[in-house]
């Protein structure tokens, strides 16, 4: 049960050096291409990761789970979007 922890720490770090890179990546393509605009640009390109689990979370749902109802789809997809706006702004 602890190897779950570190597996997670491992799996952010990871996170956190990928997003960190195409950042950087991104600015200086951007920079380079002398557009001085470059701020929301790059903000966007970090935070497409939640855009990717947002769309996963709707596949997860519609392939695996078996809910039905208006309260437990309305529940699902708002939790899931409040999750997907806090990793949007976290990477």
């Amino acid at each position: 049960a602890y190897y779950v922890y570190g597996f997670m720490l491992l799996v952010f770090a990871i996170l956190i050096i990928v997003i960190v890179c195409v950042t950087i990546i991104g600015t200086y393509f951007l920079l380079n291409a002398e557009n001085y605009h470059w701020q929301w640009t790059t903000f966007f390109c970090a935070a497409s990761t939640s855009v990717y689990v947002y769309l996963y979370s709707i596949y997860y749902y519609c392939a695996k789970t078996k809910m039905s109802g208006f309260f437990q789809t309305s529940f699902y997809f708002g939790y899931t979007l409040m999750f997907c706006l806090g990793l949007g702004m976290l990477c």
